[in-house]
């Protein structure tokens, strides 16, 4: 199961660059594999954004899972509001950007892999698109 933190600080969201493209997905929430110390999957949310990016969030509410249509990955997506800290990249082997985003930006920069359930997200909760 991989865990997928969608970081909420204001009206912007904290998405992260891989440096390589293997997969075909560039842009992305944070996130990664749930490890057996994590206990549940908030836990794992929150662990792997402070781990790729110095930003403390809190998980507060599952947005939906799906397999991923282009890597079969099993994913699960959380809600989590920003608590504290700066973004910097913290996972140099993987990741070479991070940055606070609108919910416009990342339509464009996700473009159809953008999970549908987080893109309501944005139109029906904050009106960002």
């Amino acid at each position: 199961m991989i865990v997928i933190a969608v970081v909420q600080k204001s009206r912007e969201f904290l998405i992260v660059r891989r440096k390589e493209n293997k997969s075909g997905l560039i842009w992305h929430f944070p996130g990664g594999s749930k490890e057996p110390g994590d206990g549940t999957e908030k836990h794992a949310a929150e662990r792997e954004t402070l781990e790729e990016t110095g930003i403390i969030c809190m998980a507060k509410k599952n947005i939906g899972s799906r397999v991923h249509p282009k890597t079969n990955a099993e994913l699960s997506y959380w809600l989590c509001d920003y608590v504290s800290g700066e973004e910097k990249v913290r996972d140099e082997e993987e990741l070479d950007m991070v940055k606070w985003a609108s919910g416009k930006d990342i339509i464009r920069l996700f473009g159809s892999d953008l999970f549908p359930p987080v893109k309501r997200y944005f139109q029906d909760h904050h009106n960002l698109l």
